[in-house]
């Protein structure tokens, strides 16, 4: 399996908020599903920054973030799945090892990884 790719299309967006687990963090919320079979990829994610957490450069930099954290990590995960992470406005206080640690700790309560 290779590491990650990004979710694009609204539908993917859609079909996870209504058929994923919703696991809620101080930074994010997470919706996630749990991927069916092999996949190509470990990992399919959607980051979804709302102008309430900042302006574009804030934006971006929440989001630049919260990628290095999944890149970080991604080798935890035992199974394939899909993800959506919306960031809340609180995220552009964080620094990068809140974001992971809070990552981690949701992965955790999804059953994504294990300890």
């Amino acid at each position: 399996m290779q590491g990650w790719t990004t979710l694009r299309a609204k539908e993917e967006f859609q079909r996870i908020y209504r058929c994923g687990s919703r696991v809620a963090g101080q930074y994010m919320i997470m919706y996630s599903r749990v991927g069916e079979g092999e996949s190509l990829y470990r990992l399919r994610v959607g980051i979804v920054c709302g102008r309430r957490v900042g302006k574009a450069v804030v934006r971006n930099r929440v989001r630049r973030l919260i990628k290095e954290a999944i890149r970080r990590q991604i080798n935890k995960l035992e199974r394939p799945a899909e993800m959506v992470l919306v960031a809340r406005p609180e995220a552009k206080e964080a620094d990068f090892w809140a974001l992971e640690r809070e990552l981690k700790e949701m992965w955790l309560r999804a059953g994504l990884i294990s300890e």
